[in-house]
């Protein structure tokens, strides 16, 4: 089952990230590649990752993995019930890191999973503690956000 869903997915989702860089719509149309680019994700079971890396690579972008400074569990029922606790309290956990000089980027691109309807606690984090008041934001699909600098 696990094999089927991963080719689904796969499917699905690298597609359109294929035919980004293979051709230059989508994304690339839209977004010049280069030095100015930072993709921004967050992945608990690794399919977020996988999207990331392909954007990143399409837009010749930095990526920026998301991590909670203390690791989500690795069952998922307990992650679950520790995500619904976070977000029904508002609690935003600390990071491991964050990126130094988020300013210099022009295009962002944040990805991450949809977690019983709603944004991770970590992305939460993430936005709270990083300064993108200057960015003007669009919707790229229901798990990744582009932002870009509004000057």
């Amino acid at each position: 089952m696990n094999r089927i869903r991963r080719a689904l997915l796969q499917s699905v989702l690298v597609l359109p990230v294929t035919l980004v860089a293979g051709r230059g719509i989508g994304l690339g149309a839209a977004h010049a590649a280069g030095p100015g680019n930072l993709v921004v994700y967050f992945s608990r079971s690794g399919n977020t990752r996988v999207i990331a890396g392909q954007i990143g690579r399409a837009m010749q972008a930095e990526v920026f993995e998301i991590r909670p400074a203390t690791p989500y569990p690795e069952d998922y029922e307990e992650t679950v019930a520790q995500a619904t606790r976070e977000r029904e309290s508002g609690y935003e956990p600390p990071l491991e890191a964050s990126v130094e000089n988020i300013a210099q980027y022009d295009r962002i691109w944040l990805g991450f999973p949809i977690w019983g309807g709603s944004v991770p606690p970590v992305i939460r984090s993430f936005l709270s503690t990083h300064d993108l008041s200057a960015r003007r934001w669009s919707r790229s699909s229901p798990t990744a956000v582009t932002a870009s600098a509004t000057a």
